[in-house]
């Protein structure tokens, strides 16, 4: 009997949209914003460097990163044309930041039709960063959850995770893949691991998560593609 093949994908902005909609998140705050009187053209910079310096701080995506990041932005904002914080102003920006998680995730098109084609050859796993709980809850409101054969979410990837999905499942490093589009997080600790590599780059990404790779990997820019790499075409980059 033939060895089923393995696939660890990543979640976020590989098969539903994120960066979008914190990007939808940031349009409105600064907007908000601009309503107090407190604006300038460096507030998209400011904001994500706060944003940066949290999830550096809590070592992971915790979820109160984003929000924090947005009355950090405020306070300093604040500070800077010298006008008081205001605790309204505060509670709406808190409530603005938590919208990021009250929302159900979008899966990107075409990403339901490509895990159904592909469950029928590889065991799908998903692994992917954020608090357990909450990411956990996002994975089973996209829709995608029945594709995958287990779901494992962590602070930071690193390859002793990687290893450890592997050694779970009874996956051998040479015919699994890991899919996703961070060469941070899915990229360098998978190559790390001793596992093929695609780089799945259908949509946009947080700055935060580019890195020079520390190995090659296979480039897609949409699910055929992937489709095609899996199928033993070249895209390596």
């Amino acid at each position: 009997m033939t060895e089923k093949k393995g696939i660890i994908f990543d979640f976020d902005d590989t098969l539903v949209h994120t960066n979008i909609m914190f990007n939808e998140i940031k349009a409105a705050f600064e907007e908000m914003m601009q309503g107090f009187g407190l604006y300038d053209e460096k507030m998209s910079d400011i904001l994500n460097k706060f944003d940066i310096a949290n999830v550096e701080k809590r070592q992971g995506y915790a979820k109160e990163c984003f929000p924090h990041a947005l009355k950090q932005t405020y306070a300093h904002y604040s500070s800077l044309y010298a006008r008081p914080v205001h605790s309204k102003e505060i509670r709406q920006i808190e409530a603005l930041g938590n919208q990021i998680y009250q929302q159900k995730p979008r899966p990107l098109e075409g990403a339901e039709s490509f895990l159904a084609d592909l469950q029928a050859e590889y065991k799908l796993l998903l692994l992917t960063k954020g608090d357990p709980i909450l990411q956990k809850n996002r994975v089973m409101a996209s829709g995608l959850s029945p594709y995958f054969t287990d779901v494992w979410v962590v602070w930071n990837k690193t390859a002793t995770d990687f290893k450890k999905v592997l050694a779970a499942h009874g996956l051998q490093t040479a015919q699994t893949w890991s899919v996703g589009n961070s060469i941070k997080s899915d990229i360098n600790p998978a190559l790390e691991a001793g596992l093929a590599c695609i780089l799945l780059q259908v949509t946009d990404m947080w700055d935060y998560e580019d890195a020079e790779a520390i190995g090659p990997y296979a480039l897609a820019k949409s699910f055929e593609e992937c489709r095609m790499i899996l199928q033993g075409n070249s895209y390596r980059k």
